[in-house]
């Protein structure tokens, strides 16, 4: 979501104020706020990703790896969004402006086939990524984005892949987002299998998609639960989602 008449004057000075001017806030997080900005020499728009730190540590460290990942992988025919411009030094990289996910489903009134149609291309990105040892351990809806007519993954920034940095994290910090992450990455997320917790965030993120809770749930999906079941949901009530039950 755009926000509107946002003080950009409070985000970090960085070595990206010599090449984008940057425009309003699209997103942020707890590391970092995504701008749009204008490339100064063209006047292009983009989005612009920067990071709360330069500091040497741990938040730098994840970000060069984000980087790296987004750098190697990124474009269409890959699923994951290309980076135009970085500086893992100082904590930026630059992306086209691409469409949330959400945002594309209610702009093209998608239907539930068509989420579910997305998920599944999603997947088999995601299973291309694994067989390259990457893994993304933060996928959400937020991190998912349509990019010229295509799904891509973004925000690498909690990624592992084989020739990455190294980042540890204590055993007793929550690795992803509290409605889509597996079990075992809340409790202990070091030595865990990243690519199965990638695939339990993503079948919570159909769910979260097909329903519009984005609060989510704790837990295994199942039908019998009356307070997570597709039947709760009115509009799903007379959908054929018995398949897509089974899958979650």
């Amino acid at each position: 979501m755009v926000r509107a008449n946002v003080d950009i004057t409070s985000v970090r000075k960085g070595t990206y104020e010599s090449k984008y001017t940057l425009q309003q806030l699209l997103n942020e997080g707890g590391n970092a706020k995504v701008y749009k900005c204008l490339r100064n020499d063209t006047g292009k728009e983009y989005a612009i990703k920067i990071l709360n730190t330069s500091k040497p540590g741990e938040k730098l460290s994840r970000f060069s790896n984000e980087i790296i990942v987004m750098q190697t992988y990124g474009g269409t025919a890959n699923g994951v969004l290309p980076i135009i411009d970085a500086d893992p030094y100082d904590g930026w990289y630059v992306i086209p402006v691409a469409i949330p996910i959400e945002a594309y489903f209610l702009e093209n009134k998608s239907s539930i086939k068509d989420k579910v149609d997305a998920i599944a291309k999603l997947a088999k990105t995601l299973e291309i990524l694994h067989k390259k040892g990457i893994t993304h351990r933060d996928i959400k809806p937020d991190n998912l984005f349509c990019y010229e007519e295509t799904y891509c993954f973004g925000d690498f920034g909690l990624c592992e892949y084989p020739e990455g940095e190294e980042v540890y994290t204590r055993t007793d910090k929550q690795l992803g987002a509290f409605n889509t992450i597996a079990p075992e990455m809340y409790k202990n997320p070091q030595g865990q299998d990243g690519q199965k917790a990638d695939v339990y965030s993503l079948a919570k993120t159909l769910w979260i998609l097909l329903t519009g809770d984005k609060k989510g749930f704790q837990g295994p999906y199942s039908s019998e639960d009356s307070a997570i079941s597709f039947v709760k949901f009115a509009y799903l009530k007379e959908e054929q989602l018995a398949l897509i039950e089974l899958v979650l």
